[in-house]
């Protein structure tokens, strides 16, 4: 049911939702090293990209160049020592805990 005055329903919220994830996942295509992650590391990066925005998520570079060279622990070390982190601790914690799997 459509909420009175407006609003939209759970199915167009979900439609929404993959439309914005299927944006970050070709945005993230860009980067080299993306296509060769995988399973929980994959979707870790792909909702870093959309929680941070394009922009936002750019300004990582440190924690990218450790993906790159694969230093997963550098990855984990700079996604904690951030911002964002502090900002949203419990939801950058389960998106670390996926990096480091």
């Amino acid at each position: 049911d459509k909420v009175r005055g407006g609003g939209i329903t759970p199915d167009e919220a979900a439609m929404l939702l993959a439309n914005d994830l299927a944006q970050c996942d070709a945005d993230l295509q860009n980067f080299p090293w993306y296509k060769d992650l995988a399973g929980p590391r994959r979707h870790a990066i792909l909702e870093m990209r959309f929680q941070l925005g394009h922009d936002g998520f750019r300004c990582f570079r440190k924690m990218m160049a450790a993906i790159a060279s694969g230093d997963w622990t550098a990855v984990c070390t700079e996604a904690a020592d951030s911002t964002w982190a502090k900002q949203t601790p419990k939801r950058a914690g389960e998106v670390i805990e996926q990096l480091r799997s």
